[in-house]
């Protein structure tokens, strides 16, 4: 049977938002001068229980699809967001900081999902042929 902090400590990790690290820290509150090595090596003693490694699973499906959203789509998601809260302030009368809102997360959405055309690099090379017995008979 876990103790109320391994379940918590469970949950945390298995939720996706927190590591082992993170995880350890809220849920054994941890002091703030605790060494980060220190809080490393105790999270990795806690994750090594069997029983606690079941759990984790077991919590990992019951999540199913409420599992939470990778930070990448999250990110992607409160884009979305404010880009929306910037429309409907461009809806209610024009502000050119919505606008500017508006344009700047467009460009970071397409530029995150890959729309954006790969940028063109200059690659040319020459290669010359030199005849080293005529440049040494100079």
């Amino acid at each position: 049977m876990l103790t109320p902090r391994q379940e918590e400590f469970a949950r945390c990790v298995a939720s996706g938002k927190m590591a082992a690290y993170e995880a350890y820290k809220y849920a054994y509150k941890v002091k703030p001068t605790t060494k980060p090595a220190s809080i490393r090596v105790c999270a990795n003693r806690v994750m090594k229980n069997p029983e606690l490694q079941a759990r984790i699973a077991d919590l990992r499906q019951d999540f199913g699809d409420n599992t939470p959203l990778t930070t990448r789509d999250e990110q992607l998601k409160n884009m979305l967001r404010v880009q929306g809260i910037a429309m409907e302030n461009l809806q209610d009368e024009f502000e050119k900081g919505a606008a500017d809102i508006v344009v700047k997360t467009a460009e970071a959405i397409c530029k995150m999902c890959g729309y954006n055309e790969p940028e063109k690099v200059d690659s040319k090379v020459i290669i010359e042929f030199v005849d080293f017995d005529e440049e040494l008979a100079r």
